[in-house]
């Protein structure tokens, strides 16, 4: 419909996206640590899950930055969003 999306939207769609990631880590770590010794060998299926998800841990979107701007913004404050300057509302 023509309507720009604000930042605010795009902070709302990561912080979801970002929540069901961190679900899903967890969700694969109690299955590895619940599984047994022999889950954590090479090769083995639900080791290179639980590897992914670490790396995930490590990922930039699991960082506290995206929900500290995104803070800022739904307080009223500036943030630097992708290189451009943006001024939160307080509508």
């Amino acid at each position: 419909d023509g309507v720009p999306i604000k930042p605010q939207d795009t902070f709302k769609v990561s912080g979801m996206g970002r929540q069901a990631c961190f679900m899903a880590c967890e969700a694969i770590e109690m299955l590895f640590h619940s599984a047994g010794a022999s889950t954590g060998r090479r090769g083995q299926r639900l080791q290179r899950y639980f590897r992914d998800a670490q790396m995930f841990r490590l990922h930039i979107q699991a960082q506290t930055v995206f929900p500290t701007q995104r803070g800022q913004l739904e307080f009223g404050l500036p943030v630097n969003f992708f290189g451009q300057d943006f001024e939160g509302s307080h509508d």
